[in-house]
């Protein structure tokens, strides 16, 4: 098994709590991710732990661009 795959995480519950990492980390990660899928050379029980964790790291990536859009929204409404 290729060593990214270790340290597969559970979704959290609304991703609200993030994983302690940037968005780009987490993109970057999520990335990698898919090029091991995409080859197709993992282990069923390995490609499942890649995915479960890919999953992870979309809710977290999905939150940091909320929380951001949100924020620009904000910032936008101070302006006018």
């Amino acid at each position: 098994m290729p060593e990214e795959v270790k340290g597969a995480e559970s979704v959290p519950e609304g991703a609200a709590q993030g994983n302690g990492k940037s968005f780009e980390e987490n993109l970057a990660r999520l990335e990698v991710l898919v090029r091991q899928l995409e080859q197709g050379e993992l282990s069923l029980d390995d490609a499942l732990k890649c995915y479960q964790e890919g999953v992870a790291l979309v809710g977290y990536c999905q939150h940091s661009l909320e929380r951001t859009a949100t924020e620009v929204e904000v910032l936008t409404e101070r302006m006018k």
